[in-house]
């Protein structure tokens, strides 16, 4: 059974996000939605002043009503077997301590303004969580909606991909979708030239997915926005995926506020 874990904190793109996933779950033939939620805890506000245990209880009684409402909606788009996961404290000791104790496959997160999830989600410390776990993301923004997924790219970094690359996870929404797969690489450097390292882990790559024969595609991000933006309506990418190595590409994707306008759904 395929597990997507859902961060919810009941923002439009956080919503927008789990619909999409619900969507996506559908599609597959045996998938599970876990929705994950922080709340304040006893003793803090939440704009993080001192508050008394009744406030926190009541805190925790209200996500769990958002958080029950939300997953009854959703059952009203797809019967998907839905849970949910909530807990008190900073938002990336919960996701660390969810993810030790649980087991996903794939991650499905709202890019939003930068109020909500993104100011939660879109920082080095959930970076280095979702680098450790090492799974893939799917990024969803706020007016994306799912729809049947024929293209879909992959964006990597050229570096130890054998490491980074859940190649089983991956290869299962390919065996289920059946979409053109699309590498792409993200090429900051000054020279257009890939070292001998680079080429390695390109053929890496290639091997790794070829039964899908894939086409690589290397991007230069001297305008990354523009670059990317580019690419996806070019290309008609249906999904694109991010597998982060520590920070760097996650500081290409979000380094810049424009970036939150990148039309990764196509």
């Amino acid at each position: 059974m395929t597990r997507i874990l859902v961060p919810v904190d009941f923002s439009k793109a956080s919503v927008n996000a789990a619909e999409y996933a619900m969507n996506m779950a559908a599609s597959l033939e045996k998938a599970e939605l876990i929705l994950f939620h922080v709340y304040a805890p006893s003793g803090i506000g939440s704009d993080g002043s001192p508050s008394n245990a009744a406030e926190g209880e009541k805190s925790r009684e209200n996500a769990a009503q958002l958080l029950e409402e939300l997953q009854v909606r959703l059952f009203e788009i797809a019967p998907v077997p839905t849970d949910f996961r909530y807990g008190d404290g900073e938002f990336l000791e919960g996701m660390h301590s969810l993810l030790q104790k649980e087991s996903f496959d794939w991650i499905v997160m709202g890019l939003a303004p930068a109020s909500g999830i993104e100011e939660r989600l879109v920082g080095s410390s959930v970076f280095d969580v979702i680098d450790k776990h090492n799974l893939p993301v799917v990024i969803v923004g706020e007016e994306m909606t799912f729809k049947p997924i024929q293209k879909m790219a992959l964006a990597v970094e050229l570096s130890k991909v054998h490491e980074v690359v859940p190649y089983g996870r991956i290869k299962m929404m390919l065996d289920y979708f059946n979409p053109e797969l699309h590498i792409v690489y993200a090429n900051d450097e000054d020279t257009a030239v890939l070292s001998e390292a680079q080429l390695e882990e390109k053929q890496k790559l290639v091997k790794m997915f070829e039964a899908n024969n894939p086409t690589f595609t290397q991007l230069h991000i001297y305008n990354f926005v523009d670059s990317i933006n580019k690419f996806v309506h070019q290309q008609n990418i249906d999904l694109m995926i991010v597998m982060p190595r520590k920070l760097s590409l996650w500081q290409k994707l979000f380094g810049y506020s424009h970036t939150r306008k990148l039309a990764y759904h196509g």
